[in-house]
């Protein structure tokens, strides 16, 4: 702490130490004089006595500073006045380093986020995952192999028949979009087109992931007991703050989700966004509550023999104190058997029973949750990642050729400098403080770059801006992010100045002294040439092979733009219609499709109108296995076809030829034989 003080208040420690030599000086020659010296020859011969002046205060104020970091903080003084002194330079210098940096900042942030960081939870190294962490969405059917995604039934089996979890929990892999509404909201009532992001999961899924309210409370496993009985919701923090205006009635306060009304008894945490990276729910509601948001659909009933299942969960765990992974997953597979074997259906043949009991669940770590975006951005991020270093590396060799031409102009200083006493470690390190200042100068732009890169980039590959679909980041810069900028300034400063350091210590000082400036610069040039063009090359070199990345890049977006899509997409428009959701049931479904085709077709401009299941290119597929009368299967082939449910003229609507035979129309609905 007295160092503290002293390094706060040194200039007039040092002003004091200094007059305070004085004063002895000045007594020694009063002495002589009055000795019969004149005062001249006593000045003179009090100096000598005395000794060096300067380097006895020097020594004196080694007392109250860190020698090493006194001159730090003069060298950084000394860089930003020769900044100060040279704009231009400056400029050029600090907004090449800002794209470098700022570059590796953005990518760093989002390969952070998407591949790096544990989730926002208590304890997330105790986590692990029954199902894949990238499968998404809903299906019907049974699996083989290691299990993607789980059905209720069989999250409710495992949850009651192991006891090597401290707690588990399933939640919709597939994030839902609904109206909803509220007797308060930002803006005033709510509106019923607004939307608003929905998680459906288990009751211990707060509890497992240790996660408190920040107000109100959390729903716990009393909420599984009985389906449509517990219309509460958690919602996150930013939803209470963005669309409600961080009401302070938030606790108790009733929202609609899409018809049925629920209660709010408690916010989530800031920044918690839950298990799944890429997605940032709304609002957390129960599972048993699913008819909300699957209304006229029963998604939590065990499928008859397990076979024709609703596979739509992913499925979190916390391991109880000493057991670890491989032990948890022993006695899961040995539950999980057992409910195969005692659920399947007698009617299965000898081939069907051993691809059925191949089914299997892989214990993966959960502590960075699942993700939407793993499988799809993992390798174009590392990809990214490599070739922003590359761009930093031609910052770098850009910074270094503008120091050593610098460096010529400073030819001159440097040798008076060494040729006064002055040492050429001492140079080094002062040159290698001024490259360090001016790659955290860069580095600070580069954030600020870095912040609005991110925003683009999730822009760009979300599509919208809002939605289930879009892409939800925390890309605020933490202390990992900042640490990495530090690394990467600290890193660059070392490439681009270490060279030009190296070069100005070995300045000859005779030469340069008994020449003129200008002779001497040139001379300079002629050393630092071959130097320079060694940078030159590399900055070539490095740029060719993001020029031709880029190229290929190019290239790959125009051929995939020019694939055939085996229908003309113009003048087509798609859009999805759900009746179930809006409470059609049995043959009012068909009887509403049906009166919206015959006024679509009516419209002007329409010139025909249909019908489809999956749709086109809409991440949806439905298939089953089939039988082709009078062919038998070879051994091990699989037989199983893709299909999709379709309206009348569905092939000239969209523009698919059909080679041989008709398309399916108006005649082959009701009784008619199925075509």
């Amino acid at each position: 702490m007295k160092w503290i003080r002293h390094l706060s208040s040194r200039r007039k420690l040092y002003g004091e130490l200094s007059e305070e030599i004085q004063a002895h000086l000045e007594e020694k020659v009063d002495e002589l004089v009055a000795g019969g010296m004149s005062r001249h020859e006593a000045a003179a011969a009090a100096r000598r006595e005395f000794g060096n002046v300067t380097l006895i205060e020097e020594r004196g104020r080694d007392v109250w500073r860190w020698p090493s970091l006194d001159d730090f903080l003069m060298d950084v003084r000394f860089g930003v006045r020769m900044l100060r002194r040279n704009p231009a330079f400056a400029a050029v210098a600090l907004l090449t380093l800002a794209l470098g940096i700022g570059a590796n900042t953005a990518i760093f942030s989002v390969l952070d986020a998407v591949l790096l960081r544990s989730l926002p939870v208590s304890d997330p190294g105790q986590l692990v995952l029954l199902t894949d962490p990238d499968s998404h969405g809903h299906s019907f059917g049974d699996e083989s192999g290691d299990r993607s995604l789980l059905s209720y039934s069989e999250f409710e089996y495992l949850r009651d028949h192991t006891d090597v979890f401290s707690g588990i929990f399933a939640a919709d892999s597939a994030l839902q979009e609904v109206t909803w509404g509220a007797g308060y909201a930002a803006s005033g009532e709510a509106q019923e087109g607004e939307t608003a992001r929905v998680r459906l999961v288990s009751g211990d899924y707060f509890p497992t992931l240790g996660v408190k309210a920040a107000a109100g409370r959390t729903f716990t496993s009393e909420v599984d007991r009985a389906r449509g009985a517990a219309p509460v919701a958690v919602l996150s923090y930013s939803f209470w703050k963005e669309r409600l205006g961080l009401h302070p009635a938030v606790v108790g306060m009733t929202i609609r989700i899409r018809r049925a009304p629920f209660e709010v008894v408690g916010v989530a945490p800031p920044g918690f966004f839950g298990e799944t990276v890429g997605e940032a729910p709304d609002i957390w509601i129960p599972m048993t509550m699913q008819e909300a948001v699957y209304p006229g659909r029963d998604l939590l009933s065990m499928a008859p023999g397990m076979l024709n299942q609703h596979i739509w969960l992913q499925v979190m765990a916390r391991l109880r104190p000493g057991i670890s992974a491989g032990q948890a997953g022993a006695q899961v597979n040995i539950v999980f058997k057992h409910l195969l074997e005692s659920e399947v259906a007698s009617t299965l043949t000898a081939d069907q029973r051993r691809g059925f009991f191949d089914q299997q669940i892989k214990i993966r770590p959960g502590g960075r949750g699942s993700s939407t975006l793993h499988d799809a951005f993992a390798d174009p991020i590392k990809l990214l990642m490599c070739l922003v270093v590359l761009i930093l590396l031609i910052a770098c060799a850009n910074i270094a050729n503008l120091l050593l031409a610098r460096g010529a102009l400073r030819q001159r200083e440097f040798a008076v400098r060494l040729a006064v006493g002055g040492g050429r470690l001492r140079l080094i390190t002062q040159l290698l403080t001024e490259s360090l200042l001016l790659a955290f100068l860069g580095a600070a732009l580069g954030v600020a770059l870095a912040q609005w890169t991110d925003r683009v980039l999730l822009r760009a590959v979300s599509g919208v801006s809002s939605g289930p679909k879009s892409v939800q980041l925390n890309l605020q810069p933490d202390m990992r992010i900042l640490g990495f900028t530090m690394a990467v300034a600290v890193l660059a400063s070392l490439i681009f100045g270490l060279v030009p350091a190296l070069r100005a210590a070995g300045t000859d000082i005779s030469p340069v002294l008994k020449v003129t400036t200008s002779r001497s610069t040139g001379g300079f040039h002629r050393r630092r040439l071959p130097a320079g063009k060694l940078l030159v090359i590399a900055q070539l070199g490095i740029s060719l092979i993001l020029l031709v990345a880029a190229g290929l890049f190019v290239d790959s977006f125009a051929r995939l733009g020019a694939v055939g899509l085996g229908y003309s997409s113009e003048h087509l428009l798609l859009f999805r219609v759900d009746a179930a959701i809006a409470g059609y049931k049995g043959p009012s479904i068909l009887t509403l499709y049906q009166s919206l085709l015959d006024t679509l077709s009516m419209l002007p401009g329409v010139r025909t109108a249909t019908l489809s299941s999956n749709g086109l290119f809409q991440d949806s597929e439905s298939g089953d296995p089939i039988a082709v009368e009078g062919y038998a299967p070879r051994p091990g082939e699989e037989m199983h076809s893709r299909f999709d449910h379709i309206g009348p003229g569905y092939f000239s609507t969209v523009g698919i030829p059909v080679l041989i035979g008709r398309e399916i129309g108006p005649r082959d609905g009701g009784t008619c034989p199925r075509v």
